[in-house]
């Protein structure tokens, strides 16, 4: 299989999962946010933990070669979940999902500045097209912007370092994995007694937050695999799948009211997310194809 066609089902994949997730978060029982961010990432952690103790090497070459963008990536997607926590523990949460909206935008100019994409013409109108519909959201809503800037811009460069590194995705993902918890354990502890945690609860299914590792990793790795093969400008645009299917389960599966100039720009959204796509999914000429296989 090809890589470009691998990096556009792991990319698909992974917005797929992000899409729906709401629904596995609502389901499960009811704890503070912060609890739930350790949860996802000790059940992380459970799961890379075979693949860590059976590559111990080459962790420690990543650590030596690309540490510092590891590092960093690990602060950034640290800062994004912490980010979004607060939000929406704290009445923000419009403001930032709204985030999400923005966060294909940057990658697309990210992928344009720093790695040389070239926009084709009808990418540049469906990339306009984008913008207007992610302007409509804002209207109204425009109560905090630090807060929806700072998710955005968190999560682009976060998948921009991803892509830069070129590190095996599931070696970045274990290191985030780890140093991800110990803030959050910290946090956590700084902020309730051991004793107060809903761990102590004998009435809750706790099996049901194990499946949040997977939920966690799953996701993230096939992000990065999708990332590291696509351009970052294609990799915006299907990221949009998020935040697209984010709103649609709010309005049909969780019934929350939305206004007209939001219905406008989710159409404008979606059609500017058509256009670009479109021409990805073209096949090859036949001189072209002979070509290739040449």
């Amino acid at each position: 299989m090809q890589s470009r066609t691998i990096g556009h089902l792991s990319a698909f994949g992974a917005f797929l999962i992000w899409a729906i997730a709401p629904i596995f978060w609502s389901i499960l029982p009811s704890v503070s946010s912060w609890e739930l961010m350790v949860h996802r990432l000790f059940w992380g952690i459970i799961m890379v933990l075979p693949f860590t103790c059976r590559h111990m090497a080459e962790t420690w070459h990543v650590l030596k070669s690309a540490g510092r963008s590891v590092i960093s990536s690990s602060v950034l997607i640290i800062f994004n979940w912490t980010l979004f926590v607060w939000a929406v523990t704290n009445g923000h949460v419009i403001e930032a999902s709204l985030g999400y909206f923005i966060n294909p935008l940057i990658n697309v100019l990210l992928g344009v500045f720093f790695f040389g994409e070239v926009l084709k013409a009808s990418q540049r109108v469906a990339l306009s097209l984008a913008f207007i519909g992610t302007s409509f959201l804002f209207m109204n809503e425009w109560a905090s912007p630090l807060i929806s800037l700072g998710v955005a811009f968190s999560f682009a460069t976060y998948g921009f370092l991803r892509k830069k590194d070129q590190v095996r995705p599931i070696m970045a993902l274990q290191l985030e994995m780890v140093l991800g918890f110990v803030f959050m354990v910290s946090v956590l502890l700084i902020n309730t007694k051991f004793q107060d945690w809903a761990f102590h609860r004998e009435d809750l299914a706790w099996w049901k937050f194990a499946l949040a590792g997977p939920v966690t990793v799953i996701p993230l790795f096939l992000f990065t695999q999708g990332i590291q093969r696509l351009p970052m400008s294609l990799m915006g645009m299907w990221q949009y799948m998020a935040p697209l299917g984010q709103f649609l389960l709010g309005v049909l599966f969780f019934k929350e009211s939305f206004g007209i100039l939001k219905g406008i720009g989710i159409v404008f959204i979606f059609i500017g997310v058509i256009i670009f796509l479109i021409p990805n999914f073209r096949p090859l000429p036949l001189r072209e194809e002979l070509h290739g296989k040449g």
